[in-house]
């Protein structure tokens, strides 16, 4: 069963993920409606803002995942037998931890996220033309983050995916890591249970 990050399913926004409601908003803010229709913003916002909410969530458990199998590899590789399989299972674990660093400046955070919905807000308190501009600006920035969201989610599933793969196939070619391919392929398969829609592979 796939989990979902949409805070209000079909009720809600068409694709309610930072690319489609910015983009509902927008149609919003290119009629001159943004007053009017400000609860419609809201709705908007508060739907994109559950789902930016439980992207961090599923980013942070795969994180926390990636944490304590690198702490059992590599407390394992002292022992001879295993050093090498343990290592090159490290090596693809430390991907996660890796991809999370380099897009932490793009994924931003929380408050970033409270900040924007903040921002969009103000736009719709009172009619200007220039609040369809200030608005595209902040159409970007939700979309950056959502966009670095996304692809380290996507990424955090492919390196568990081949995480599972090796643990067993490196498990063929030395019979000794039988036990330990089990354990590493049970702890790949827990984590990748129900995932969201946005990752790939849904039917695990």
């Amino acid at each position: 069963k796939l989990r979902t990050h949409h805070r209000r399913g079909a009720a809600g926004v068409h694709r309610a993920c930072t690319c489609g409601c910015t983009e509902a908003i927008q149609a919003i803010f290119e009629t001159r409606e943004e007053v009017a229709k400000q609860e419609e913003v809201r709705g908007a916002l508060e739907d994109m803002n559950f789902f930016v909410q439980r992207h961090v969530e599923r980013i942070e458990q795969y994180q926390q995942f990636a944490s304590d199998l690198i702490r059992v590899l590599q407390s394992t590789a002292g022992s001879e037998p295993l050093r090498m399989y343990c290592e090159r299972l490290d090596a693809i674990a430390q991907q996660i931890p890796e991809e999370c660093r380099v897009q932490r400046d793009n994924m931003k955070s929380l408050d970033h996220a409270a900040d924007l919905t903040r921002r969009t807000l103000a736009l719709t308190a009172q009619p200007s033309p220039d609040n369809l501009q200030a608005y595209m600006k902040l159409l970007d920035e939700w979309r950056a983050m959502g966009g670095a969201q996304d692809y380290v989610l996507a990424r955090c599933h492919v390196i568990v995916r081949q995480l599972f793969q090796e643990a067993g196939s490196a498990s063929i070619r030395d019979p000794r890591a039988g036990d330990m391919a089990r354990s590493v392929r049970a702890r790949c398969r827990e984590v990748l249970r129900h995932p969201d829609g946005y990752e790939i592979w849904d039917n695990y």
